[in-house]
């Protein structure tokens, strides 16, 4: 029985996530694992990497067992709007806050798609959305992130600058 590669596009999906496993996995060597009732800070990531590692097993069998599409072509734009709205995230975050970082990140990402289009209630969904996570990740679990940070601060009414 001779192996043929039979999904291009489905052999170097799994390379990626097998690469975003094994580098995710040593990056997370160091860190304390702990237990299921008392999770270290490299429990979630060890559980995430070996995660993608099995999907990306998965991935380059099912390569060579199932006939599938050939790779297309590469959406730079698309690529490079992806990775500027998580930049732009990670920039924003501590300078103009959660609210506006997380708003920054969904309309830059938005903009990747071919569909995208402003409209009114794409906007609330976003600001439903954006208030969620804000109260999610800063009121319920805690994380220490401003949800306006101190460039808006001054400028924000009943807020002190200090």
């Amino acid at each position: 029985m001779r192996l043929a590669l039979r999904s291009p596009r489905d052999f170097w999906l799994g390379m990626i996530y097998l690469f975003a496993g094994a580098a995710g996995s040593w990056a997370a060597q160091d860190l304390p694992f702990g237990s299921g009732a008392r999770m270290g800070a490299g429990y979630f990531p060890t559980i995430i990497t070996i995660g993608l590692i099995l999907f990306g097993l998965a991935s380059v069998a099912r390569a060579f067992v199932i006939t599938g599409e050939a790779i297309g072509t590469i959406a730079w734009k698309s690529l490079g709007l992806i990775l500027g709205a998580g930049l732009a995230f990670a920039v924003l975050v501590e300078r103009a806050g959660f609210v506006v970082a997380a708003s920054a990140l969904l309309f830059i990402a938005a903009t990747a798609s071919q569909q995208f289009r402003f409209s009114w209630t794409a906007t609330l969904g976003a600001v439903a959305l954006v208030t969620g996570c804000a109260l999610l990740f800063i009121k319920v679990l805690g994380l220490p992130m401003p949800a306006v940070g101190p460039v808006l601060q001054s400028v924000l009414p009943g807020r002190s600058g200090s």
